[in-house]
């Protein structure tokens, strides 16, 4: 990011400089703690606009069955990865597609659930 930041200005500060002030401004990169999906982040948008309570707890009821077949996947995955590693006849291929975007690209990732 310096040197992007360099390039760009006349007359840039040092390198230490610009790390100082950098970290001055409580700055920092990092991947997201929890990723959610796309229909985490829908019921997510949908319980924060919603108005009625019954339509509230039907939609908590819809997202916490939604949460339920989550862990199942991911109960069976973990299964299948240690077949594949005690079972040397049984081979297994599992995919996580944990990084597939969804369309339109939702910017939220926000945590609304603890596992």
């Amino acid at each position: 990011m310096y040197s992007l930041y360099s390039t760009s200005h006349e007359n840039p500060v040092s390198d230490n400089i610009y790390r100082r002030e950098f970290h001055k401004l409580n700055l920092s990169f990092k991947k997201p703690k929890v990723d959610t999906c796309h229909t985490c982040d829908l019921f997510k948008i949908k319980l924060n606009i919603a108005t009625d309570e019954t339509k509230k707890s039907a939609l908590e009821t819809e997202r916490d069955a939604h949460l339920l077949a989550v862990d199942m996947v991911y109960n069976e995955k973990k299964f299948d990865k240690n077949t594949a590693v005690t079972d040397k006849k049984i081979k297994c291929l599992s995919f996580d597609l944990q990084q597939c975007l969804p369309t339109p690209a939702l910017q939220s990732s926000v945590a609304f659930y603890k596992r």
